[in-house]
């Protein structure tokens, strides 16, 4: 609760703008829906979140895909603001297109990694037969 001059409780609870009805256009190998508000000349703003419902989760792809939207939309540079996979997206974008990153906001993301690195060792084949093999301590 909040408290006006009176001291009396007044809701925290404002009224929020809704957008308009989700805009959809074709952005690379994608049909991607969107929402845009503020003003059409105004500093672009992109919000990606989400989870991948395919693709494999390849990270690398789903910053390709957002390169391909900001392209299809006309939009060079923007300020990318992400939360959960949205926000390894905007580093991602924000590391191999700089140029297209006014600023990054990324908001309890994941690190971006290397899976192929990060894969355990397989483990050592075992010596050929007929092998000495010895320890010492």
């Amino acid at each position: 609760m909040l408290t006006d001059s009176d001291e009396q409780g007044v809701s925290a609870a404002r009224p929020h703008p809704s957008f308009a009805a989700l805009r959809q256009v074709r952005a690379g190998v994608l049909n991607v829906g969107y929402a845009e508000a503020g003003p059409a000349h105004g500093p672009a703003v992109v919000l990606p979140h989400g989870w991948p419902y395919f693709r494999d989760g390849q990270q690398s792809v789903f910053a390709v895909d957002l390169i391909a939207l900001m392209d299809t939309l006309g939009i060079e540079r923007a300020v990318h603001t992400g939360f959960g996979w949205g926000s390894r997206t905007a580093d991602i974008v924000a590391a191999l297109w700089p140029e297209r990153c006014k600023a990054l906001v990324s908001v309890t993301g994941y690190l971006i990694s290397n899976r192929k690195r990060t894969t355990p060792p397989s483990p050592a084949p075992p010596p050929p037969s007929g092998t000495r093999t010895m320890c010492a301590s």
